[in-house]
């Protein structure tokens, strides 16, 4: 789809503008963080063609997500002695959610790259406009950098983009809405979730496989909630 490579480009444009505009305000080197930002942009436009454009390697990544996911939450439970129910409820969760995810890749093409969108504008937004706007935490005790300023500022820019995407996702301009809200919301309680295990572990990061990123865990944890969720939603009557 030509309209969701161009949506993407566009917003790359202003997140890196914003980008900027929060590195001065912090007062830190422009230099610095725009690896991240670059292998961001190679993820989102990767994920988002291989949806709309070759299902089978779309399918393959979900699955070494999944796969590479599992590997580095386990590691991270089990070599740091984490209290052996918290392991169990933990991996337990993940695998259901995992499920969920491959499953997800089964729906429409529309609907996956719609809902990959929106959890693309969610996480991005919501960081920039925390180190732009955010004075109040959301959760200081599980992810210390995510504050309420920061996930209003995410929820407004993805809700108002999704408001006249209903040529996307077949969703009428309300329903975009809605679900777009019960996505950004999935997508926010799995970043929690994938923060919790990490704070419960006293680890930073799940692996470094992704320069600036993490983990794979790190970076997909978002994706992993919101797509099993839009699954839920959709094919179970949730």
């Amino acid at each position: 789809m030509l309209s969701v490579f161009l949506i993407i480009q566009s917003f790359f444009v202003l997140g890196g503008f914003l980008f900027i505009l929060a590195k001065r305000k912090q007062g830190l080197s422009l230099t610095k963080g725009w690896n991240k930002f670059f292998v961001y942009m190679l993820i989102v436009n990767l994920i988002s063609y291989s949806i709309t454009n070759n299902l089978i390697a779309f399918r393959i990544i979900a699955l070494v997500i999944v796969v590479q996911g599992l590997f580095e939450i386990s590691k991270a439970l089990f070599l740091n002695k984490t209290p052996k129910s918290f392991s169990i409820l933990s991996i337990g969760i993940y695998a259901i959610l995992s499920f969920g995810f491959l499953m997800f890749t089964n729906l429409e093409p529309s609907i996956m790259v719609w809902t990959y969108l929106s959890i693309f504008l969610f996480d991005g937004f919501s960081q920039l406009s925390g180190q732009l706007f955010g004075k109040n935490s959301l959760a200081p005790n599980i992810s210390p950098n995510k504050t309420i300023e920061g996930v209003l500022g995410g929820l407004v820019v993805t809700l108002s983009t999704l408001f006249f995407l209903d040529h996307i996702s077949g969703f009428s301009h309300w329903e975009s809405i809605g679900m777009g809200l019960l996505v950004c919301l999935g997508a926010l309680v799995g970043d929690l979730l994938a923060s919790l295990v990490k704070r419960r572990c006293g680890i930073k990061d799940y692996g470094k496989i992704l320069p600036g990123h993490g983990g794979i865990l790190d970076r997909f944890d978002s994706f992993l909630f919101g797509g099993a969720l839009m699954y839920a939603f959709l094919q179970l009557g949730f």
